[in-house]
């Protein structure tokens, strides 16, 4: 019996500890816009949000949110191929990396491709919102 009960404590432990360890810490932006206006603009979006240190739930509503304001006044036939993807971590090579991202315990990582990261505004709206660039 002391046996059967030592295997099924380690059971629930493996289980607990699996599940801990696929926590969402990171939220991948991908995509492409065309501004179907005159100026005809083409955007790429290629970043990520890391936690560091904000509750799941808060974590999970900041990267919905992040991913609306990529949507906002944009045509949403041209945001069918924008995607959000949650994950346990952010690609390896970033290019550009905001500490503190919107005043929150997040960072924001920028792929060389990223528009925002290439046309200098990732630097300066991190910075405009107490982030750090590094």
């Amino acid at each position: 019996m002391k046996t059967m009960m030592k295997i099924c404590f380690c059971i629930v432990a493996c289980v607990f500890s699996l599940s801990a360890s696929a926590t969402d810490n990171a939220c991948l932006f991908q995509g492409a816009f065309t501004d179907s206006g005159s100026s005809g603009v083409h955007e790429i979006v290629n970043a990520c949000a890391l936690n560091q240190g904000m509750s799941d739930r808060e974590f999970k509503i900041g990267c919905q949110d992040l991913a609306n304001g990529y949507k906002s006044n944009r045509n949403p036939s041209l945001t069918d191929k924008f995607t959000m993807k949650l994950g346990s971590s952010c690609p390896a090579k970033y290019k550009g990396k905001c500490e503190g991202a919107f005043g929150q315990k997040m960072s924001m990582q920028y792929m060389e491709s990223d528009s925002f990261l290439k046309n200098g505004m990732a630097k300066l709206a991190c910075e405009a919102d107490g982030g750090k660039w590094r």
